[in-house]
């Protein structure tokens, strides 16, 4: 089977090891299979993404793989034309599933796995002693949204009160200025790179964050402090993010432990000792089956012609 796949960051890594590992051939021109990690496009579906239209022009079956672990949210705003030559999207877990199919309806989703690490079981910890917080980051012209610097500087000056307590080490992807930080010599500093790295991750006994990076922490089994889990998503740069339904999946797919649920140390407390095994079962769920997806992909492709 030949194919194409979109490499975003390492999001695509797995999905395209399972396929070369099957004996599948990585093309560039005419292809069975075409794999995009979104179909965001002009306002205009007949029209799409040019280099998604192209493949499917040759033949080629168009399928969405995860572009992140918090699903295709932008799907949901009132700016997102659907592609009509998307015929599928792949997903990470249930939740992912049922969400999708609140926002879209008709839309076909299929359940992958999870395969941005290996996923290990929740470590409970009696004690907490070294704090990961891996403030929101910004796009590529460090633009931060509102509510993501008003979060992240309310954290960190909580993380002030209790330094004392705790071995602190800030993750930042930008300059700590933009993203409503500063620097303090209390804390230990990383400068970190959207590379899917969980070292940093694995060396802290509890984890602040969110969106992938939350995720991730979820899937190595650590405690964990969500961020903005009870207000909509929205982009850093699009002036079209509001979202249409959010009422009716918001809390199923927020994370039940926000820094806004209470105080800090009282959450420090819940989340050590407490794994959240629903959530986890949900959008985590299991390990990416590198056969499964290529017996997948081999199905929908073959009902496809």
């Amino acid at each position: 089977m030949r194919y194409f796949i979109t490499k975003h960051q390492h999001k695509a890594n797995e999905i395209d090891l399972a396929l070369t590992n099957a004996g599948w051939f990585y093309k560039r021109r005419q292809v069975d299979i075409a794999l995009f990690d979104h179909a965001i496009s002009k306002p205009n579906s007949n029209i799409g993404r040019s280099i998604i239209r192209k493949y499917f022009d040759q033949g080629a079956y168009i399928l969405t793989y995860p572009h992140g672990a918090t699903g295709a949210w932008w799907t949901d705003t009132e700016g997102y034309f659907i592609d009509r030559h998307v015929s599928a999207n792949l997903v990470i877990g249930e939740g992912h599933k049922y969400v999708q199919e609140i926002i879209q309806p008709d839309s076909s989703n299929y359940v992958i796995g999870w395969s941005y690490c290996p996923i290990k079981e929740f470590s409970k910890k009696d004690k907490i002693t070294k704090i990961l917080f891996a403030p929101i980051h910004a796009s590529e012209n460090n633009k931060l949204r509102s509510e993501a610097v008003d979060v992240n500087s309310r954290v960190y000056d909580a993380l002030l009160k209790v330094f004392n307590l705790y071995d602190i080490t800030i993750r930042h992807l930008n300059p700590l200025g933009d993203i409503g930080l500063h620097h303090n010599s209390n804390f230990k500093y990383i400068y970190g790179k959207p590379d899917g790295s969980y070292n940093d991750i694995d060396n802290a006994d509890l984890v602040i964050a969110e969106g992938t990076y939350m995720y991730l922490s979820i899937a190595r089994g650590k405690p964990t402090i969500g961020l903005n889990q009870h207000i909509p998503i929205s982009s850093n740069h699009s002036k079209h993010s509001k979202l249409k339904n959010w009422d009716k999946y918001g809390e199923y797919m927020a994370y039940p432990i926000d820094f806004d649920d209470g105080d800090l140390r009282d959450l420090i407390y819940k989340a050590s000792t407490n794994e959240q095994t629903e959530w986890k079962k949900l959008f985590i769920g299991h390990q990416m089956d590198g056969n499964n997806l290529v017996n997948l992909l081999t199905k929908l492709r073959n009902d496809y012609k």
